[in-house]
């Protein structure tokens, strides 16, 4: 897909999410936050750091780490930055 599509592509940016998630659930936590962290920073180029699937893939990558047990690697600062410009604008 990303060969025909191009890396940074709407679907190709879904499925390496899907893949992610499916390789939390294989059991492999360490390798899906790899995969999810290296999202956010995609997204926010194509899409902008407040659209829904940028958003999606910061509660993941913040959300996956408990979910599978493990506190590390938890990112909470990942959701919560574009929520405080979002109540403070002024603020970067």
């Amino acid at each position: 897909m990303e060969r025909v599509l191009g890396a940074e592509h709407r679907s190709t940016l879904s499925t390496r999410h899907n893949l992610a998630g499916w390789t939390g659930q294989a059991g492999d936590a360490v390798g899906a936050r790899d995969q999810l962290a290296a999202l956010p920073p995609i997204r926010e180029r194509g899409l902008g750091p407040e659209h829904p699937d940028t958003l999606k893939v910061r509660h993941n990558l913040a959300y996956e780490p408990g979910r599978r047990g493990t506190s590390s690697g938890c990112s909470a600062p990942i959701i919560t930055a574009p929520l405080a410009r979002q109540a403070n604008p002024a603020r970067p």
